[in-house]
C-alpha cells in the first residue's frame, strides 16, 4: 500500500513539475519501485516410491544325527562247575604271584632301615627284637598283629602307624625281603 501511495504522489509531483530532468529521474524511480517482481516458477516435485523388501528369514534346518546301529543281545545263562573255576584259579595264580614279585620289598624296607639297621641287625630304638633271620610267616604274623594292635610291646603304636598304609601284597613283599636278610 505504501508503494502505491508513493507512486501516486510521485506522479502528482511529476505532473506538477515543469522540469524535465527531475521528471525523468522521478519517473525512473517510480518505475523501479513499481516494477512487478515475477515469482519463481513452481518447481514440480515428483513423488518417488522406493520399495525396500525385508530380508527373508532363513530358518536353520535341524541336523539329524546319523542313526547308530546298536545290537543288544540277551544275556546267556552261565553255568560254571567247580572244575572250571579251579582251572581259572590255576591260570590266574601265577599271574597274581608275578604281581607280588613285582613289588620291591627292598625298596619298602628303606623305610625300616633307620630303626632296624641296614640288615635288620638292630633292636629298634633299643626296645624291639632283632628281625634279622625271621621267617616270612613270622614277619607277616607280626605285621597283622601290629595292624590289629595285638602284637608288640612298647613300640606297637609306632609300628602300627608305619605299616598302616601298606597293602597286603606290599606286606608280603616286605616280609619276603626281611626273611632274606
Amino acid at each position: 500500500m505504501k508503494i502505491v501511495l508513493s507512486a501516486v504522489l510521485a506522479m502528482f509531483l511529476v505532473a506538477c513539475s515543469d522540469d524535465k530532468p527531475v521528471q525523468e529521474s522521478t519517473q525512473a524511480s517510480v518505475e523501479k519501485e513499481t516494477k512487478v517482481v515475477e515469482a519463481p516458477k513452481a518447481v514440480e516435485v515428483k513423488e518417488t516410491t522406493v520399495k525396500v523388501e525385508e530380508p527373508k528369514k532363513v530358518e536353520p534346518k535341524p541336523v539329524e544325527p546319523a542313526p547308530v546301529a546298536v545290537k543288544i543281545e540277551e544275556p546267556k545263562a552261565v553255568t560254571t562247575t567247580k572244575t572250571e573255576v579251579a582251572k581259572v584259579v590255576e591260570e590266574v595264580k601265577p599271574k597274581a604271584q608275578a604281581v607280588v614279585k613285582k613289588i620291591d620289598g627292598g625298596a619298602l624296607f628303606g623305610k625300616c632301615i633307620a630303626c632296624h639297621g641296614q640288615n635288620g641287625e638292630k633292636a629298634a630304638l633299643g626296645k624291639s627284637q632283632i628281625i634279622k633271620g625271621w621267617s616270612s610267616e613270622k614277619v607277616m604274623t607280626a605285621f597283622h598283629g601290629y595292624k590289629a594292635g595285638t602284637y608288640g610291646g612298647a613300640m606297637k603304636g609306632v609300628m602300627k602307624s608305619q605299616i598302616a598304609n601298606f597293602s597286603e601284597d606290599e606286606l608280603k613283599a616286605l616280609a619276603s625281603h626281611i626273611s632274606k636278610l
